[in-house]
């Protein structure tokens, strides 16, 4: 599978500890809010928004009463590489498109 979906319910002030991907992921927040860090700087990422996070970079996201949809892009699914300079080490993305929205509906 290129690109894999996977809804995750978080409690209040949890903490997913440092850790990295091989895959591209795009974390979006449905609710709540997310803390996302990494060596180069941090992010405050408000609902309704996701974060890019290039594959290989090691992160940490504190999730403040989050329900989060993710998308672990395979790395040859998608020419992530080829734009790292638009998103390194990992960017917010404000304007969050309706097909995000419908990943709620994921079985």
């Amino acid at each position: 599978m290129d690109v894999l979906p996977v809804g995750t319910d978080y409690p209040p002030d949890h903490l997913l500890a440092r850790h990295e991907h091989r895959c591209a992921q795009l974390l979006y927040g449905r609710s709540g809010t997310m803390l996302v860090a990494t060596d180069d700087g941090s992010w405050t990422v408000p609902v309704d928004r996701a974060v890019l996070i290039p594959p290989g970079v090691a992160h940490e996201v504190r999730f403040l009463d989050v329900t989060t949809w993710s998308l672990y892009i395979e790395p040859d699914a998608a020419p992530v590489r080829q734009l790292a300079f638009v998103y390194r080490p990992a960017v917010v993305l404000n304007a969050v498109n309706a097909w995000l929205h419908q990943l709620q509906d994921t079985p």
